[in-house]
C-alpha cells in the first residue's frame, strides 16, 4: 500500500499542491472571519467534513 501511495506524497507533489492548499486555507479563514468573533471552530470543521 505504501509503495502505491508514496509517489503521490513526494516533495515535488507537495510543492505542486502548495498553491491550492494556500487558496483553500485563505478561503476557509476568510469565511471564518466573516462570521465574526468568537469563531466556532467545531462548527467550521463539521462543515468541511460534510
Amino acid at each position: 500500500m505504501r509503495a502505491l501511495l508514496q509517489p503521490h506524497f513526494s516533495p515535488r507533489q507537495m510543492r505542486a499542491l502548495r498553491p491550492r492548499i494556500a487558496e483553500l486555507t485563505r478561503g476557509l479563514l476568510d469565511d471564518l472571519a466573516a462570521h465574526g468573533s468568537p469563531a466556532d471552530l467545531q462548527k467550521s470543521c463539521d462543515m468541511i467534513h460534510s
